[in-house]
């Protein structure tokens, strides 16, 4: 699926105080839009102090020549009004395949020039159509020569790299899951660390944390489960936390529940995994049993809490986490053997900002609006007769000083549940914000409803 890829150029508080409107903004090209649709990949970054947005994709193969796992990247100067496009290709060598591009940037002390800052970039490799390994490099921002390296390879730490981010001034954070060339798992998360070195201009990588995580498997195959592996730091860089949505023993066993480890030291040490047992909140048992209802008025809802499959965190001013997820009913499929999991996308289900106050010491699940279409289908037919299906993609973001939290997800409310405008065509937009230091929150508001549909 060839795109063109689109920046809105939104201030996401002010869209939510309804001050402000949607305006897309022609961007690069990518051979593949997934890049952008799945797991939890930083791809768009922005730095205030430079007014400078980022992204990196793989190329339009059909654009540029040689192959679409060829990296490139887009930049704006004036704070996304404009672009520069299709910078690279920043992997020339391309000795693995690239998958699931992500970026962030090094500015030097009291820089305002962007040219001067440089471009950290991230990618999973494709080593035999297998994950295998990372690429990463280092470039000076605006230009298309970059350092090309080619780390843990050879089942060193095969799952892509994910939540890649910034924890204190030059350093660099992602983080994944171990699994065997034939899938298998293993009990183990990995946590990765990338130093910037000033006399190289250049990021050196290396495998900071292995930590055991105590997997529940008799639902899956005998296999553990990491969805959305995700990996955040606090705006100094003190507090860092991991988190994914997964199954731990002694937990709620055979539902997804989200996980967590923190790092008090900035990454030096980590905690061990704790999974939040969302039953605890009687609330949302009740949330997902109120509304629909069987011909003898029972409940179709379970009750039984689950997550979804994706997941984004971020870590506030005081060092706290919050973790975007869509919460529904869940149950096992007792016609399979084993049983396997499963997540009523019919039923009442919400999305959710799962926190907490107090560093993990208590935790609390925020309502932030009702969730209509879970793993919908939307656009019409490519020229191969593909349609694009996806989950909510909930993205959670924060401003420089770690005050304000930004929520986003994609949701429609199409004829596939009943009501709505059958003619939606890709699915919409929906955004709230959250202010820390006073708790006010915003309404959230579908900021696309109106707009022009991209995907034909």
């Amino acid at each position: 699926m060839k795109r063109i890829l689109f920046l809105s150029a939104i201030l996401l508080f002010n869209i939510c105080l309804g001050l402000a409107q949607v305006n897309p903004v022609p961007m690069g090209r990518s051979g593949d839009i997934f890049t952008i649709t799945e797991l939890e990949a930083n791809s768009l970054i922005a730095d205030d102090s430079l007014n400078t947005v980022i992204f990196i994709h793989r190329q339009d193969d059909s654009q540029n020549s040689g192959s679409e796992y060829l990296l490139r990247y887009d930049y704006s100067t004036d704070g996304g009004a404009s672009f520069t496009s299709n910078i690279g290709p920043l992997n020339p060598n391309l000795t693995v395949n690239t998958a699931y591009p992500q970026a962030a940037l090094f500015n030097p002390a009291g820089n305002t020039t962007p040219s001067n800052a440089k471009l950290i970039w991230l990618a999973g490799g494709l080593g035999s159509q297998l994950p295998d390994g990372h690429i990463a490099g280092a470039c000076s921002l605006g230009s298309s020569t970059s350092s090309e390296h080619y780390n843990f390879t050879g089942g060193k730490a095969d799952l892509y790299p994910m939540g890649f981010c910034q924890g204190k001034h030059g350093e660099y954070w992602a983080v994944s899951s171990k699994l065997t060339p034939s899938f298998n798992g293993i009990d183990s998360v990995y946590v990765f660390k990338g130093t910037y070195s000033s006399s190289s201009q250049d990021v050196q990588w290396s495998i900071q944390t292995q930590k055991f995580a105590n997997n529940f498997k008799a639902w899956n195959n005998g296999n553990p489960i990491y969805y959305g592996m995700n990996a955040a730091f606090s705006p100094k860089g003190d507090t860092g936390w991991v988190a994914w949505l997964g199954d731990l023993n002694g937990g709620h066993d055979s539902l997804l529940s989200p996980i967590f480890m923190r790092s008090t030291n900035g990454g030096t040490t980590w905690g061990n995994p704790v999974e939040i047992d969302l039953r605890q909140f009687a609330w949302i048992k009740d949330t997902l049993t109120s509304f629909w209802m069987d011909g003898n008025g029972n409940p179709l809802g379970t009750g039984r809490p689950t997550t979804g499959f994706d997941c984004d965190l971020v870590v506030d001013v005081y060092g706290n986490p919050h973790l975007i997820t869509v919460i529904g009913n869940g149950t096992l499929s007792g016609n399979q053997n084993p049983p396997q999991y499963s997540i009523f996308s019919a039923h009442e289900k919400f999305m959710a900002d799962i926190t907490s106050t107090d560093g993990g010491q208590t935790w609390e699940v925020v309502y932030l609006a009702p969730v209509l279409t879970f793993r919908g289908e939307f656009g019409k037919p490519d020229a191969q007769g593909d349609r694009l299906y996806m989950d909510n993609c909930p993205q959670i973001s924060r401003n420089r000083k770690g005050t304000h939290i930004f929520y986003g997800w994609v949701d429609s409310d199409t004829i596939l549940i009943g009501f709505g405008e059958q003619r939606n065509m890709a699915p919409n937009f929906i955004t709230t914000a959250y202010r820390v230091t006073d708790g006010y929150r915003t309404c959230f508001r579908n900021i696309t409803a109106s707009d022009c549909l991209l995907l034909k």
